[in-house]
């Protein structure tokens, strides 16, 4: 769990959020690779609202 406990989750939470699509997409991407180990993983990722993001980005229109 090193990214987790590197609390690595911040930054690309913040890159998600602000960035320009391709690196949110990016972003989505690393961030599903971080929750998928364990549940701790995918746990950790909710804790800081990382489904509703993703879900919001997923309902943009303007979102590829």
């Amino acid at each position: 769990m090193g990214v987790i406990q590197a609390k690595g989750i911040n930054p690309i939470k913040e890159a998600l959020k602000s960035e320009n699509e391709s690196v949110r997409a990016a972003a989505a991407w690393s961030l599903g690779q971080m929750g998928a180990p364990t549940p701790d993983h995918a746990k950790a990722l909710a804790e800081q609202d990382i489904p509703r993001l993703l879900l919001d980005l997923y309902r943009d229109p303007s979102s590829s």
